[in-house]
Order: structure tokens, then C-alpha cells, then sequence
């Protein structure tokens, strides 16, 4: 997943991808990083998608659920933020934004869905949420 996401979300559009060796439990598995510049011209890199990668077993829900606390408690000054989670080889796109937390359409294959979840991921590219409070 780190690989799909890193050709996704380039480095070269101010993007950085980082997987976790062993996430502990509110760490996510992995996060993408946006740089932006601050009002008065300072760097500032914030969390843009947060990722959660699942062995099948635990009801979605359940893992759906775990995904939000990490998205809730996330370092952006606004707390928002897209959230992701893979289970085996089914992937959700989900908004955390204003402390509201919902899917962004529905689960997609990643064989079978594979343009359906690039197109969600383009997407949500396009349109960040605002994540400093200004």
C-alpha cells in the first residue's frame, strides 16, 4: 500500500509518505504528509490521509471505529483529515473533518476496484481539507 500511495501522492508535489515499522496502537500504520507554507512564508507539514492496513478478523466496524480515534487525534490544528483503511484487499476512504467522521463512497477491491480507487484518491488530492486554524 505504501508503494500505490507514494506513486499517487509524489514527493514532488509536496507530498511525503511515511509507514510505520510497528504502529503501536494509536499510531496509524501509515500517514501522508502535505507541505505547506504558513501565512508570513513558514514551512509547515501537516497530516493529510492517515492509513490503517487490517488482517481480516475483527469486524469492519470494529477497525472503522479504531481508525477514527487515530483520525481524531491527529496533529493538524483543525484535527482534519482523510483517513484509510485496508483490510486484506479491500480499501474505504473516509473524511475526518470539523470532528465529524464519514466514508467517502464505498469500499472498493484492490484488483478488481483498482481505477475506482485511484480516482477516490486523485479526489481527495484535489481537495484538502484546511488544516490550521487562521
Amino acid at each position: 500500500m505504501c508503494g500505490i500511495l507514494q506513486w499517487i501522492f509524489t514527493s514532488n508535489e509536496g507530498f511525503s509518505v511515511l509507514q510505520e515499522d510497528m504502529a503501536l496502537d494509536m499510531h496509524p500504520d501509515f500517514t501522508v504528509f502535505k507541505l505547506l507554507t504558513r501565512p508570513g512564508g513558514s514551512s509547515y507539514e501537516y497530516e493529510f490521509l492517515i492509513g490503517e492496513t487490517k488482517v481480516p478478523g475483527e469486524s469492519w466496524s470494529t477497525f472503522a471505529e479504531h481508525l477514527h480515534t487515530v483520525c481524531a487525534e491527529n496533529d493538524n490544528d483543525t484535527k482534519n483529515v482523510y483517513g484509510m483503511l485496508q483490510i486484506g484487499f479491500e480499501v474505504q476512504m473516509f473524511k475526518h473533518e470539523n470532528y465529524q467522521f464519514e466514508t467517502l463512497g464505498n469500499r472498493m477491491h484492490l484488483v478488481n476496484d483498482v481505477h475506482d480507487f485511484i480516482a477516490c484518491a486523485r479526489y481527495i488530492k484535489a481537495h484538502p481539507m484546511r488544516p490550521l486554524n487562521n
